[in-house]
């Protein structure tokens, strides 16, 4: 949100910069904190003596983040090439494992649109007007929203890897090869206190599992 700069639903408690700084620090922004979103209270502190960095999974763009847009937009569509570079060097520099989502590295132009192929008439009617009404508190004009059973929705949604060659789509590319490369040349990426002591609680942890599922993407 800091670099897209939208607020509005569930977007909107994480608009400043002071939450992405906390993000960084304690690994979520709900640990007991109120949602505006939820109208509640949500989530609890992890555990950072037992819970190592590399057990969360950090993205800044994922299936469902964009898949759940109205026109399943990807950053790529709405920022330049200065602001994706800003979220990939925030996602590949963090002290949590890295999830890129297919084109994410070039900035591909394609969106990723919601599909399904139901084969009952029914169920694929319920599922488009679901989706409708949970955008309503987003403020997302249904009349744009595509039609998940239409089959050129799904064919929207396929990459065109020949850009990946050019332009600006190439720049980012070579972006994102060069944070991954300085990634892995540093054995101790930095995270919270000691690596070494908190991985041998983590891998002996009955709730790693759990954590390593989490995602705050």
């Amino acid at each position: 949100m800091n670099v897209s700069g939208e607020t509005t639903g569930y977007y909107s408690d994480f608009d400043s910069l002071a939450v992405l700084a906390k993000v960084l620090k304690d690994g979520f922004l709900h640990d007991g904190s109120y949602s505006s979103f939820r109208g509640r209270h949500h989530g609890r502190p992890i555990n950072t003596a037992l819970v190592h960095p590399a057990a969360l999974v950090v993205c800044n763009q994922n299936h469902d983040q964009i898949g759940n847009r109205a026109t399943g937009d990807r950053l790529s569509q709405s920022l330049s090439y200065g602001q994706l570079a800003v979220a990939a060097v925030l996602t590949l520099t963090s002290p949590f494992t890295p999830m890129l989502f297919m084109g994410e590295e070039w900035g591909a132009s394609t969106p990723w649109q919601f599909f399904t192929s139901h084969p009952e008439p029914e169920l694929g009617k319920a599922t488009a007007e679901g989706r409708i009404r949970e955008f309503e508190r987003m403020g997302w004009d249904p009349a744009v929203v595509p039609d998940p059973q239409d089959p050129e929705t799904f064919r929207r949604s396929r990459l065109d890897w020949d850009e990946a060659a050019t332009g600006d789509h190439s720049r980012l590319l070579d972006l994102y090869r060069q944070l991954t490369a300085l990634r892995r040349s540093i054995p101790s990426w930095p995270g919270w206190g000691s690596r070494k002591r908190m991985w041998r609680s983590t891998t002996t942890s009955a709730g790693c599992g759990s954590a390593a599922a989490a995602s705050r993407c």
